[in-house]
């Protein structure tokens, strides 16, 4: 894989009976997920690392909205999943 495809991703993420909801929100590609449990997790990716998602876990939306993260710094290397179903999980499992 050479790049995440983030519409591609969110998708995966949506179609999680975890997730409540998945948006792309900015114009840089960030996603927000909303997870069952209230959990929000912005995830990205940065031009210098195309297969890399970066994400950030909030303990909920009104936490997300005042930049408050409850864990941050988080990755997964989409380089070798290219159905995206092992970063989901990973993401989803750490989410929750």
């Amino acid at each position: 894989m050479q790049n995440i495809n983030l519409y591609r991703l969110m998708s995966k993420l949506s179609a999680r009976p975890e997730v409540r909801t998945a948006d792309i929100v900015s114009w840089e590609g960030t996603i927000k997920t909303v997870m069952r449990n209230s959990t929000v997790v912005a995830i990205g990716v940065q031009n210098e690392y195309p297969a890399v998602a970066l994400y950030t876990i909030y303990a909920n939306d009104e936490d997300y909205r005042n930049k408050e993260p409850l864990i941050e710094g988080l990755h997964y290397d989409f380089e070798e999943d290219h159905d995206y179903k092992d970063g989901v999980e990973a993401i989803i499992k750490e989410a929750c």
